[in-house]
């Protein structure tokens, strides 16, 4: 069993920072520097926990927060997007560069996940399959 609360929590946290990134910065603040380095460690730490997650994950688990990834993906993509129209100093420039690299990343982790579950989202079959499979080992 992975840790689906913990995973849906940090979407809605980390989430919820980039897009208010996005919104100061699109208000005429700019992007605080502090906040996009913070931002980044949360990306990556993410990342980490998914990562080290994956071959726990089962089909269940995926379907309870495959969108609310695809969204929290929209929305870094949305401030990497804003990031490039800037003209940031050599610090900033730094933290926008692993930005981008965090959003890869996290797209590519969801694409491979993507791959290992859509295909068998609808197959109820082999969903019971599964299911008792995970079962069975957990008794060993």
């Amino acid at each position: 069993m992975c840790q689906t609360t913990l995973i849906q929590e940090s979407i809605i946290r980390i989430g919820t920072d980039s897009y208010r990134q996005r919104l100061e910065a699109a208000g005429g603040k700019g992007l605080v520097l502090d906040g996009l380095i913070e931002l980044n460690e949360s990306l990556s730490s993410f990342y980490n926990v998914v990562d080290g997650q994956r071959a726990d994950i089962t089909v269940n688990e995926y379907s309870r927060f495959s969108e609310q990834l695809g969204i929290f993906l929209s929305t870094i993509e949305e401030l990497c997007r804003y990031c490039d129209q800037l003209m940031p100093g050599e610090v900033l420039s730094k933290e926008i560069k692993s930005l981008h690299r965090n959003y890869s990343a996290l797209y590519e982790l969801k694409a491979d996940l993507d791959r290992m579950f859509k295909p068998y989202a609808d197959d109820q079959q082999f969903n019971q399959l599964l299911s008792a499979v995970s079962d069975s080992m957990l008794s060993i």
